[in-house]
């Protein structure tokens, strides 16, 4: 099977799993309420020890944790949807070439980004609090320091690369010619 025809079957599986992924999530469901409030209807909301008049969730282990691996698994699957996309429309050359390289290991890269912020937040749930990192929560950290930048980095390297390797000079040359030859066609309307 040629890289070419991988990529499709990457994103075709990835689309199934991500599918998968919900409908799980949707037949595990929210974990339920520990407690009425003074409507009757459950929630997790309880008073806040410091103002009586505000009230807060518990923790998100507690409501989430049934579902909480599986939303890491829907963003992992994400960004191997995302850089399979970005792998998509570049022009075979010999071997994967210089680009789809650097692609690829900006994929990995990206997630053990996202692997890492969600195993910083989880052990953040667990132990209620811990390190800061510049400031930070270490999971809101890997977020703004390691995940967000990504995509801006992808970006800039696909204006870098896109004139040699996704529409090259001749290309573009070929595309206006028929967009020329398209023009002085005679419509049947000018018939």
């Amino acid at each position: 099977m040629s890289r070419d025809s991988k990529i499709p079957a990457v994103l075709f599986a990835t689309t199934l799993a991500m599918g998968l992924v919900v409908v799980g999530a949707w037949l595990i469901g929210p974990v339920d309420s520990p407690q009425l409030d003074q409507s009757g209807s459950t929630s997790w909301a309880i008073p806040h020890s410091s103002y009586p008049t505000m009230e807060e969730g518990g923790t998100g282990l507690e409501r989430n944790g049934s579902v909480f691996w599986l939303g890491c698994a829907f963003g992992l699957l994400q960004l191997v949807f995302y850089t399979s996309c970005l792998l998509l429309g570049m022009q075979k050359r010999s071997g994967s070439g210089p680009t789809a390289r650097p692609l690829l290991l900006g994929g990995l890269a990206w997630i053990v980004v996202w692997t890492g912020l969600f195993w910083s937040y989880y052990t953040y749930l667990m132990e209620a609090g811990g390190p800061l990192v510049l400031g930070l929560p270490a999971s809101t950290a890997w977020m703004l320091y390691g995940a967000w930048p990504y995509p801006v980095l992808f970006a800039l390297y696909f204006v870098y690369i896109f004139p040699d390797w996704f529409l090259r000079e001749k290309d573009l040359r070929r595309f206006q010619q028929l967009l020329l030859e398209r023009e002085t066609e005679p419509t049947e309307t000018q018939e």
